[in-house]
């Protein structure tokens, strides 16, 4: 609820301030993954996709989730599916969360 209605936050840790500033200076822009979704794909869409060892799972509609770690192979592959005929449904970026960063904190104040 906070990165919804904060624009500025604290972190307080056994009564010190770990951190404070602006929600998105203290959360980095650094994307952890990228789910993109596919469907309408061929099946030699998917040995591709197993011969090339991406991490994926078929969904009860019969999409296709694929999990890649940046960018640039991110690109590579919605070209790639682009020209075997997939239609890409979602490309999804997962980035640090306030959650992320608090507990961050909690474990350096713990160790």
């Amino acid at each position: 609820d906070v990165e919804m209605i904060c624009d500025r936050i604290a972190i307080l840790l056994k009564g010190k301030l770990r951190e404070i500033g602006k929600l998105n200076e203290l959360l980095s822009e650094r994307i952890y993954s990228i789910e993109v979704t596919i469907r309408d794909f061929e099946e030699k869409t998917k040995v591709w996709l197993l011969e090339n060892s991406f991490l994926h799972h078929i969904t009860k509609e019969g999409e296709i989730v694929i999990t890649l770690s940046n960018l640039e192979a991110m690109n590579q592959l919605l070209d790639d599916l682009h020209q075997q005929g997939a239609i890409i449904v979602s490309v999804v970026p997962y980035r640090r969360t306030l959650e992320d960063l608090f507990m961050n904190e909690l474990q350096e104040v713990v160790s």
